[in-house]
């Protein structure tokens, strides 16, 4: 009945096993659906079978996924310093140094919250990751000041350790204590065949000299990798739909008296 009350879609015909299987159930499912409900207790043994095997199978795949993200979330807070559940990652993107373009991607304990992505036009001019990475994170905090933004846990820059550097003085300038992060790839070009080899992607941290090294396989890499690889198509996405639209517009408008 609680299953039913929140789904509100239902079969023609549910088939259950027990004693507490009774009429009533049928006629109160039924008064839900608005229709007639048939429920089964008995045939079905094959089907019943294979919805226990099913049931245990997501059982167990909801308790991994649980525990590997708990302890995922306890290592990132051991590395910023603070809990982690709010993430925020932040991308630059530009076509040869035009329509530059920042975003971020948010994701709550771990799943996109899409809601809350936001896209910037960046107003510095050139091809120059470092100064748009400034100018995103200072219209971020004053959006967070402002209320219009919520402030994350934790923001990552795709980017190396400038780019970091540029995003912690607009943290800083802003009095904001929360955690920054960047992710780049090394200059290694050698190819790498193990799951269990220390991945080419670096992790910095500020005011660490090296950067933080994972395995391939590592679930914190595998996470700021997902942020990461969703923040870059949503910039690709959002700088590509805005060349298209000036594609559109004959650059003979931009004369003087035309």
């Amino acid at each position: 009945m609680q299953f039913y009350a929140n789904v509100r879609q239902y079969p023609d015909m549910i088939v259950a096993e027990g004693d507490e299987i009774s009429d009533s159930l049928a006629d109160g499912i039924s008064a839900m659906a608005g229709r007639k409900v048939t429920v089964r207790k008995r045939g079905y043994k094959e089907l019943l079978e294979l919805a226990r095997k099913n049931a245990e199978h997501a059982a167990k795949e909801y308790t991994l996924k649980a525990t590997v993200d708990k302890d995922l979330f306890v290592r990132l807070a051991k590395i910023c310093g603070r809990e982690i559940s709010r993430v925020e990652c932040m991308d630059i993107s530009h076509l040869g140094g035009d329509n530059t373009v920042g975003v971020s991607v948010v994701s709550e304990e771990g799943s996109f919250y899409k809601k809350d992505y936001r896209k910037y036009r960046i107003k510095a001019v050139g091809n120059n990751d470092v100064h748009a990475i400034k100018e995103l994170m200072t219209r971020k905090m004053e959006n967070v000041a402002e209320g219009s933004e919520t402030e994350a846990d934790l923001y990552l820059i795709d980017g190396g350790i400038s780019q970091l550097n540029a995003a912690v003085k607009a943290l800083d300038e802003a009095g904001s204590a929360a955690g920054c992060l960047s992710i780049s790839k090394s200059r290694s070009l050698r190819p790498q065949k193990h799951e269990s080899e220390v991945s080419i992607e670096e992790i910095h941290e500020p005011g660490r000299k090296n950067p933080l090294k994972f395995r391939k396989n590592d679930q914190v890499l595998l996470f700021l990798q997902k942020n990461r690889d969703e923040a870059q198509r949503f910039a690709i996405t959002y700088s590509r739909n805005l060349s298209l639209k000036k594609r559109h517009v004959s650059p003979l408008l931009e004369i003087p008296g035309m």
